[in-house]
């Protein structure tokens, strides 16, 4: 039996004035569920988490599962973000704070911000630019984990798609690998339709 992938990207419209402002944007990540972005998670047993372990105490402790990042993407035109939010305590994704992508054969793509983050609740949340030729790379390969970096702290956490009980977006590291790629994959597809209009 064939898994279905649940990815879902459209032309929206953005805007905050009478200017319309269209956007190729993830509208949709799992069936049944309004959430626009992939949530992954801290690989508690990765050998760089444990080496922080007294450090990253607060984000990795059992009691605090619902801990994650969230990815998404965005295109206005001819210019494309990545959206991330973090529940993280120690990872604001504030400014100059980065965060690696490690790609399959070894390829990596390293972000670090040019903004103060924005913070909605208990959700800290930060963009970036990043080129077609990045969203291309991250549709194509899978993105085997990621790294953050706090600057101010000069503290890493790893993490990526994991098993999480609480998670109904995809059940194996496998199925949310293959959805990352196809939100990328979408953000291209729309991208090409927003931009023939």
């Amino acid at each position: 039996m064939s898994i279905v992938y649940n990815v879902k990207a459209a032309i929206v419209n953005e805007s905050k004035t009478e200017i319309e402002r269209l956007a190729a944007k993830i509208t949709q990540v799992a069936k049944n569920s309004d959430e626009d972005f992939i949530r992954t998670y801290p690989i508690v047993t990765h050998p760089k988490n444990l080496a922080q372990l007294s450090a990253l105490k607060d984000d990795l402790e059992p009691t605090r599962k619902m801990n994650s990042l969230g990815i998404s993407f965005i295109s206005y035109g001819y210019i494309n973000f990545i959206h991330l939010t973090s529940t993280f305590k120690n990872f604001p994704l504030d400014k100059d704070d980065k965060i690696t992508f490690y790609i399959e054969d070894g390829e990596t793509l390293e972000l670090t911000f040019t903004a103060p983050k924005t913070t909605v609740g208990f959700l800290n949340k930060n963009i970036h630019p990043i080129k077609d030729a990045d969203l291309q790379l991250l549709s194509s390969k899978n993105m085997e984990y990621w790294k953050l970096f706090n600057k101010k702290k000069n503290l890493n956490i790893v993490g990526g798609f994991c098993y999480n009980e609480f998670n109904k977006q995809y059940k194996s590291d496998k199925v949310g690998q293959k959805m990352f790629r196809l939100m990328a994959e979408n953000i291209l597809i729309i991208k090409d339709k927003l931009n023939a209009r």
